[in-house]
């Protein structure tokens, strides 16, 4: 009997083992793109970037998309097609209500967030809720021109680590940036905010803040920006990277895309 129940907690004990060892087995990061609007293509830079990292084997990816943005008027109206343009938007903002009501991302099911977003404010309930996933250690990635959106919201601006778009001026946070001579200068004079601040954490969260992945060209293909946001990823869920970097990553002198 002894003998049994040995025999019954070794092969217990190696089933997880394997079971450890095998990524077809272990949980996979869980993954969340929020998109929607943005002044790139976003409809074609969601999927790509999903299904690269879904190569991975090592993410469960979903994808939250927002209503689209009101249209704008033309330009150059007359007073009179000012005021109908006004009232026809008007009437398309209150269709959209209803949908930015029912846009609620659950960002506490996820490891990670990935924002591929740039343009109307969330509603206040979702603005708080992701304040609070961040400050209680949430991961988020931020790409290329989610750093424009929201100028007017300060958590934001502090998550990002600050960006020089969307309307920001001094009044949003210094002009950073290196002199000639090496030395950090956060100018405050007057005029449009610089570029990107440096990589900082809120609350328990940790940010990844990229420039790259300029819409749904070579610099979003380029394997170098893949690469990196997959390991991004796998860094900020897990502390460690086990993606080894592929033979074809760019050089200095090389263009190498994702396949």
């Amino acid at each position: 009997m002894l003998r049994a129940i040995l025999a019954e907690k070794w092969i217990a004990a190696t089933l997880l083992l394997v079971v450890a060892a095998n990524p077809a087995f272990a949980g996979k990061i869980k993954v969340l793109f929020v998109d929607g609007q943005n002044n790139h293509n976003w409809k074609a830079m969601t999927p790509y970037m999903k299904a690269q990292m879904e190569k991975t084997g090592l993410f469960q990816i979903d994808v939250e998309t927002s209503p689209p943005r009101a249209p704008r008027p033309p330009r150059n109206l007359s007073e009179n097609q000012k005021a109908k343009a006004a009232e026809a938007a008007k009437k398309i903002r209150a269709e959209f209500q209803t949908k930015w009501d029912a846009f609620r991302p659950a960002f506490n099911d996820y490891d990670v967030i990935v924002s591929n977003y740039n343009g109307e404010n969330w509603p206040e309930p979702v603005q708080r809720a992701f304040e609070k996933y961040m400050k209680s250690g949430g991961r988020f990635i931020v790409v290329h021109a989610a750093d424009n959106s929201f100028p007017n919201w300060p958590e934001y601006n502090q998550m990002i680590g600050l960006g020089g778009w969307g309307g920001r001026t001094e009044k949003h946070g210094p002009y950073v940036y290196y002199n000639d001579e090496g030395n950090l200068v956060r100018n405050t004079q007057p005029g449009r905010g610089g570029s990107h601040g440096p990589q900082i954490n809120y609350g328990k969260g940790i940010i990844f803040h990229t420039p790259m992945g300029h819409e749904n060209g070579k610099s979003l293909q380029c394997l170098g920006f893949i690469t990196t946001i997959n390991r991004a990823a796998e860094w900020l869920a897990t502390g460690k990277v086990t993606q080894a970097l592929p033979k074809q990553f760019p050089t200095a002198s090389q263009v190498s895309l994702a396949n």
